[in-house]
């Protein structure tokens, strides 16, 4: 179904930012060199030898995968590029994955308080 989007969104122009392949040379580098340092429903902050990079992770696919802010400030609409749909279906795997992850902690941590 998801390649299927893709190749919607292809076709008829439906991606909401352009695509960029040194975006998406860099996020794989991202992706399997840095730590993340961050996690939101909507983001994914990974360190990098230059600082905090700030991926967008919401609007699958559409609008998703694009850089969003560098070191706490945004990078502005104009600079928002997307990469490779396989690179987006990678970050939604390690966006997913954590935060299916953090929600269950937070849940226990829930838990616990509330606990005899």
């Amino acid at each position: 179904m998801d390649k299927l989007c893709h190749i919607a969104n292809t076709i008829f122009g439906r991606y909401q930012h352009p695509f960029c392949p040194r975006w998406d040379e860099m996020l794989n580098k991202i992706m399997s060199e840095c730590e993340v340092t961050d996690l939101s429903e909507h983001t994914i902050t990974f360190s990098t030898k230059r600082g905090q990079v700030c991926v967008w992770c919401a609007n699958k696919w559409y609008s998703f995968g694009h850089l969003y802010r560098v070191n706490d400030k945004w990078v502005g609409a104009e600079n928002e590029r997307r990469p490779r749909f396989s690179t987006m279906q990678r970050l939604h795997r390690i966006h997913s994955s954590l935060w299916q992850e953090k929600l269950k902690t937070d849940h226990s941590r829930i838990m616990e308080k509330i606990s005899d």
